[in-house]
């Protein structure tokens, strides 16, 4: 305002001393004018200047305004993973251009399009009201962490690259009321190529695991076995190959393989097809995968609980020369949903069937 101030007085100045403004001095003064005004628009709220701006504004910023709106009240904008509260706690510098380091780097270049690093006399100072509420996260974060098993730093970094992960777990989160993970982990992301061999009967099963452990090739005991239904892709027994992840394994094969070397085999287990015994032919980590199982649920029906809901983001590495918005994680929510129907001889409303369905929901 001074500056524009100061300029004015030039221009009038040179006015009463008889030598009037060239239009190039008109048309820069205009300009200056032009940027003093935007300069004030950014500093007195800069969040929403960079959501008016016109350029993609990011669900990290539009986070932020919506927590700032609500008072920074967690009741009612609810952040539930110290990732969320980390980068949420950035905002307030981002913002004005304060330099950060990886992870945040690249998160905010793959969440927005307005984040450039400015020079310090640039950057004007963030509001009390906005160092509060950073002050505010930085410690929900430390509480969250402090509260659970120590995470490795690499998965950290990965997650905290990720956009879409934020994204995610704030959709899970932002109806609760109370937290809705449960023991939450992180694991590498594990990916198997196994061959298996399936044969009719268990005793036949044990005969090809004693002979792989033995040393014999796995391949020279695969054998196809003649069935009746020869239609029938069930029906054929022999060596299979399939590429696996081992989160997606049911409980009896993951416990079985998670610590197998390449060329262990394991086994036998049962399918609704036969009996299978398993060979290691590569395992790689691939990534990380954060789970968690939700609240559980109660059936009115007989007072019994069950865990009616499991979370899933599987964040894969992200290849070299890239960014996460080219290898984004991917958010798996499982529900289990019970439907009460009542007894139409009844008079009552209380239930009296109980059916369930399960859904698994794979977030955008």
């Amino acid at each position: 305002m001074r500056r524009r101030h100061q300029f004015w007085m030039g221009i009038w100045f040179a006015g009463i001393m008889g030598c009037g403004p060239s239009a190039e001095e008109i048309a820069e003064a205009k300009a200056q004018e032009r940027l003093d005004e935007v300069r004030d628009e950014f500093t007195k709220d800069p969040a929403k200047f960079l959501m008016d701006s016109g350029t993609r504004p990011g669900f990290a910023l539009v986070t932020w305004q919506k927590l700032i709106d609500a008072d920074c009240d967690f009741e009612k904008i609810p952040i539930w993973t110290p990732y969320e509260a980390k980068i949420l706690a950035q905002m307030p510098y981002v913002m004005r251009g304060h330099p950060i380091s990886e992870p945040m780097k690249s998160f905010f270049r793959a969440d927005a399009e307005w984040y450039k690093p400015r020079e310090s006399k640039n950057r004007s100072s963030p509001s009390q009201k906005e160092l509060q509420c950073s002050k505010k996260l930085r410690n929900l974060e430390e509480q969250i962490v402090s509260s659970r098993e120590p995470v490795p730093e690499e998965a950290r970094f990965r997650f905290l690259q990720d956009p879409q992960a934020f994204q995610t777990w704030f959709q899970w989160g932002s109806s609760r009321t109370s937290n809705p993970y449960v023991s939450p982990a992180v694991q590498p992301l594990v990916s198997l190529y196994l061959q298996t061999i399936r044969v009719p009967s268990v005793k036949q099963a044990n005969q090809v695991l004693r002979k792989a452990q033995k040393g014999e090739a796995f391949d020279t005991l695969a054998t196809r076995i003649d069935t009746e239904s020869t239609d029938d892709p069930a029906a054929l027994y022999g060596l299979l190959d399939s590429m696996k992840e081992l989160h997606d394994l049911e409980p009896e094969w993951r416990a079985a393989l998670k610590d197998l070397r390449i060329g262990d085999t394991a086994g036998p287990f049962t399918t609704d097809n036969g009996w299978v015994v398993v060979q290691i032919v590569d395992r790689k980590e691939s990534g990380w995968i954060w789970a968690a199982d939700g609240v559980a649920c109660r059936n009115p029906e007989d007072g019994t609980e069950r865990q009616c809901s499991s979370y899933t983001m599987r964040c894969p590495d992200i290849p070299e020369g890239q960014r996460a918005i080219h290898a984004p994680c991917a958010g798996f929510l499982h529900e289990t949903l019970f439907f009460f129907e009542p007894d139409p001889i009844s008079e009552t409303d209380s239930p009296t069937e109980t059916t369930s369905a399960e859904a698994v929901v794979e977030n955008p």
